[in-house]
C-alpha cells in the first residue's frame, strides 16, 4: 500500500522518546482520523515512543471548539504517561481556585467546600489545544480521512487506500468512523442546550467556582489559571435552536442572577452555544479488528461531572502504554477495550444523571431543594467533634 502523504519523522527513536521509555520499542505504523484533544495527545506521545504516525484533521485549521476545560489529577498522569510532562508544566502555572460552592439563582448559599476536595484544574482550551499542537508534530490538516467499514487496520483518502498497524478514530461525538464500523447508537438530546465563554480579559472571582442551581436551568462560574474567567450556563429547550446573538440570548436569560452572573456574560466576547448529547446507548465495545475508539467517538458524555477530555486523555494513555509495553497489537486493542469501556462508560451515566439533577424542574426540583436543605445539616453532623 502508498505511504500516506510525507508527514515528519523522528530523526531517532532517542532523540524523541522521553527518558522514562524503555529503550527497545517496537515501531508501528498508526493512522490516527481526528486532531481534538486525543488525536493531539496520542500522536505527540506516540512520535516521542518512535512510532510512525499520521495525524489526520478535516478542518482546514486547528481552531479549538468551547471555552474552558477541566482536568483531573488522573488526566495530568495521562499526560504525564505519555511524555508530555512538558506540557503539564505549559498549561498548569497560575492560582487556582480555593472553594468550591453550590448556589441558588438569588446567589444564597446550599453548600461550600475547599476546592481542593475536586482536585480538578481548570484552564483554557484553547491553551490546552495549543499546547498539545505544538507537540503532536505534523497533522494532515483539510484531509477527510475514512475508516473502512470493514475494520481493517486502513484508512481512505478519496480514492486512495493507506495500510497502518492500527488506526485510531478520535473524529469526536458524531464519529463517522464509529458509524462506519456498525457501532454507532446514534446520539440522545439531553432536553438542554448550554452557553459557554471566557472572559476577554482577568475577572476576580474571588477564588471561588460555583455552579447555581435553578429549575430547568443553570450557570457556572470557574476561575481560571491565567486570571480570566470561565461560564456556563444550560436550560431546558428544544433541540436544533438557532439564534444570531447566543450573548444576547444568554443575557436575556440569565443576566437577572446573582452577581457576578452578567457582568461575566458580558466581559465576554465570542460565546458558544451547544445543544447537550450523549450516546444513546453504551457501546460494545471500542474496538473492532485493529481500530480503536477513543473519547468522544468511544464515549461521548454530557459536561455535567467535567470528566470529557481527562477520560480522553486517559484512552490514549491506555493505549499508548499497551503499545509501548507490546505484546501482539491484537492482545493491546482486547486489553484497551477491557480496561477503558466500563469505566468511562460508567462516567457518562453519572454525567448523565447529575445533569437530570441540576436540571431538575417542577416536582422534581422542588424534591431535589428539599433534599439540599438538608446537606449543610448533615455535613455540620460529620464534622461535629
Amino acid at each position: 500500500m502508498p505511504a500516506p502523504g510525507s508527514p515528519a519523522r523522528p530523526t531517532s527513536p532517542s532523540s524523541t522518546r522521553s527518558s522514562r521509555r524503555e529503550p527497545e520499542v517496537q515501531h508501528l505504523r498508526v493512522g490516527i482520523v481526528g486532531a481534538g484533544i486525543a488525536g493531539l495527545a496520542l500522536a505527540a506521545g506516540l512520535r516521542r515512543d518512535g512510532h510512525d504516525v499520521d495525524l489526520f484533521e478535516q478542518a482546514p485549521s486547528l481552531l479549538p471548539v468551547g471555552a474552558g476545560i477541566s482536568l483531573s489529577p488522573d488526566a495530568l498522569r495521562a499526560l504525564g504517561d505519555l511524555g508530555l510532562d512538558d506540557v503539564v508544566a505549559a498549561v498548569t502555572g497560575g492560582e487556582r481556585a480555593t472553594s468550591a460552592a453550590l448556589l441558588r439563582p438569588d446567589g444564597r448559599q446550599v453548600l461550600s467546600v475547599p476546592a481542593r476536595r475536586l482536585g480538578l484544574t481548570t484552564l483554557s482550551r484553547a491553551e490546552l489545544h495549543q499546547a498539545l499542537a505544538g507537540a503532536a508534530g505534523e497533522v494532515r490538516l483539510g484531509t477527510e480521512a475514512r475508516v473502512p467499514t470493514a475494520g481493517g487496520p486502513r484508512v481512505l483518502l478519496g480514492d486512495e487506500e493507506h495500510a497502518y498497524d492500527v488506526v485510531v478514530a478520535a473524529d469526536g461525538v458524531r464519529s463517522r468512523a464509529r458509524a462506519a464500523l456498525g457501532l454507532d447508537p446514534g446520539l440522545r438530546y439531553a432536553g438542554w442546550t448550554s452557553w459557554r465563554g471566557v472572559t476577554r480579559e482577568p475577572f476576580d472571582l474571588g477564588g471561588r467556582m460555583s455552579e447555581s442551581w435553578g429549575h430547568g436551568a443553570m450557570v457556572g462560574l470557574v476561575p481560571l489559571l491565567d486570571g480570566r474567567a470561565y461560564w456556563f450556563a444550560a436550560a431546558k429547550a428544544p433541540a436544533d435552536g438557532r439564534v444570531p446573538e447566543p450573548r444576547t440570548e444568554a443575557l436575556a436569560r440569565f443576566g437577572t442572577w446573582h452577581a457576578p452572573v452578567r457582568a461575566v456574560i458580558e466581559a465576554t466576547g465570542a460565546v458558544v452555544r451547544t445543544d447537550g448529547y450523549d450516546l444513546a446507548r453504551p457501546l460494545p465495545t471500542f474496538v473492532r479488528g485493529r481500530v480503536a475508539l477513543v473519547g468522544d467517538a468511544a464515549h461521548a458524555m454530557t459536561p455535567n461531572v467535567g470528566q470529557g477530555a481527562t477520560q480522553a486523555l486517559l484512552d490514549v494513555a491506555a493505549l499508548a502504554r499497551g503499545l509501548r509495553e507490546l505484546h501482539g497489537v491484537d492482545e493491546v486493542l482486547r486489553t484497551y477495550d477491557r480496561r477503558r469501556r466500563r469505566h468511562a462508560q460508567s462516567v457518562a451515566r453519572a454525567s448523565r444523571l447529575m445533569g437530570r439533577v441540576a436540571m431538575a424542574d417542577g416536582t422534581a426540583g422542588r424534591a431535589r431543594d428539599g433534599a439540599l436543605r438538608l446537606v449543610p445539616r448533615h455535613l455540620a453532623r460529620r464534622e461535629a467533634p
